[in-house]
């Protein structure tokens, strides 16, 4: 393999690792390893640099307020709970802690689709999980899918639901059969 020559390399720069005798394959190998070194070492640098700012300085619980209000004043949806979590690995904690803040889940699928993508899925079934027992507000529109089954499960829960679905008149005694259950909670259908 070709040694690398300015401008890939200068002086004052960190040095490239040597692979003047490897094979391509090792070569890209060797080179990987490196990257993911520098990637793992970035990484320190951001949780440093966010470990100084105030904001990182705030006690958990004043976090948490922060963000039942916010969820409060604005009844958002988990979707944008799960940005607040990537902010900082304290943020994250935070918001893992707070079941009401998994408890409004909106789903919209395409009505035309057969199968439920699996992240659909998956989303649903960690806002479940980490909602723990909190009331759920669940907003759904699409086709009858296993998102409406996993979510009749938990209709003792369910304090507001919405399902916009258009129903087929052979869908329409199993989708009932399956939601009559009590829902002690539910005030807004």
């Amino acid at each position: 393999m070709a040694a690398l020559h300015p401008p890939y390399a200068s002086p004052d720069a960190i040095p490239l690792p040597n692979i003047d005798s490897l094979t391509d394959s090792d070569a890209v190998d060797k080179i990987d390893a490196e990257i993911a070194r520098f990637e793992d070492h970035i990484r320190s640098l951001r949780q440093l640099r966010n470990s100084v700012v105030p904001v990182s300085h705030f006690p958990a619980e004043i976090l948490s307020k922060v963000f039942l209000h916010y969820h409060e004043q604005d009844e958002m949806d988990t979707k944008r709970t799960l940005t607040i979590s990537w902010v900082s690995r304290q943020w994250r904690s935070v918001v893992l802690e707070q079941p009401a803040l998994w408890s409004v889940i909106c789903v919209s699928l395409p009505y035309d689709e057969e199968i439920v993508s699996p992240s659909a899925i998956e989303y649903v079934q960690q806002c479940l999980i980490r909602s723990r027992n909190a009331p759920l507000a669940i907003t759904y529109s699409g086709p009858r899918s296993v998102v409406l089954n996993m979510c009749s499960s938990q209709l003792h829960r369910i304090c507001k639901l919405h399902i916009s679905h258009y129903f087929t008149a052979d869908e329409q005694l199993p989708f009932i059969e399956e939601w009559q259950h009590p829902a002690p909670l539910l005030v807004d259908l």
